[in-house]
């Protein structure tokens, strides 16, 4: 199967905790959008050594910040207990990759991404052009099949009939 994300976008609400082990666990919510609508994203970055979360975390959460950020990583689903003791389920992207973006970089990725899709669509669109053809080809195969072995039965049945046979 395959199971991988990648995303553009603002980063909003950047936090930074630590597990009782020293794993640096980095949360975000990325901002994307196709006009007009905005999607919020749940990320989540581990980091073993907490250095480029440290980073990530000052770098975004700095006012002055305006770039973009380029998410690559998994989907994942999961169900964890509030401190209600109400079950959620929660959908997050586990980023493998964290990288700001310049401007001039972001629209090359974009473009990038779009071409990425195209060609996937494109090899999607000669599939079911390729299943199409397929299915034509057995039809017309089965008919032809049809064909032969009704003019087998009918130059049986032609053979089988004997001038005596008829009455005139």
């Amino acid at each position: 199967m395959f199971n991988k994300v990648l995303l553009i976008g603002r980063a909003y609400q950047v936090e930074t905790r630590y597990t009782d082990e020293g794993l640096a666990i980095l949360t975000m919510r990325l901002a994307t959008w196709d006009s007009p609508q905005v999607q919020y994203h749940r990320i989540v970055y581990f980091d073993p050594t907490g250095e480029r979360a440290y980073k990530y975390s000052e770098i975004l959460n700095d006012s002055k910040f305006n770039g973009y950020l380029l998410i690559e990583g998994q989907l994942r689903y999961r169900i964890y207990t509030a401190k209600d003791g109400t079950k959620r389920r929660i959908t997050e992207v586990v980023a493998k990759t964290i990288k700001i973006l310049s401007p001039r970089e972001k629209e090359e990725k974009v473009e990038q991404i779009e071409r990425e899709k195209e060609k996937i669509r494109e090899t999607e669109q000669m599939k079911e052009t390729r299943e199409t053809k397929e299915a034509k080809e057995t039809k017309e195969t089965k008919e032809t099949a049809k064909t032969l072995i009704t003019e087998d039965i009918i130059e049986e049945e032609l053979i089988e009939l004997n001038d005596t046979d008829i009455p005139f």
